[in-house]
């Protein structure tokens, strides 16, 4: 992967040669890759394999909304965290975005940030694409 100064500016996530994801990507793009396994494009879904990005590894999950991407969501898999720990997967990832030198900010295509969501109990980095 490129570094992440350039993800930013251009909102390209290159997870594999075969599946680049930029603004404006759809399922049936996504539905024609390997990585296809007859999910729903109605509900956010995670990738079976484990992505390396700057030397971190990461579960990836897609998230498309009227069969255009709207939201990637990475989880740092470096270390293991309990379900009553994953806050601090939170800081983690706040970690990892500013040793990228990533603070979140709007671009053209969306943006970058790391949240915690109590209500799923689940901390991820989200490249948000604007609709």
């Amino acid at each position: 992967m490129e570094n992440w100064q350039s993800v930013i500016n251009k909102g390209v996530i290159s997870l594999s040669d075969d599946l680049v994801i930029t603004s404006g990507y759809t399922f049936d793009q996504f539905r024609s890759t390997r990585y296809y396994e007859r999910q729903n494009p109605e509900r956010v879904f995670w990738l079976d394999e484990k992505y390396m990005f700057q030397g971190h590894s990461f579960m990836v999950s897609l998230f498309f909304r009227s069969g255009v991407i709207y939201m990637l969501s990475l989880l740092c898999c470096d270390l293991e965290f309990g379900m009553e720990e994953e806050e601090k997967r939170k800081e983690l990832h706040d970690e990892i975005l500013q040793s990228w030198g990533i603070e979140r900010s709007d671009q053209e295509w969306g943006y970058v940030e790391s949240v915690y969501d109590a209500r799923s109990n689940i901390s991820s980095i989200n490249i948000v694409y604007k609709m």
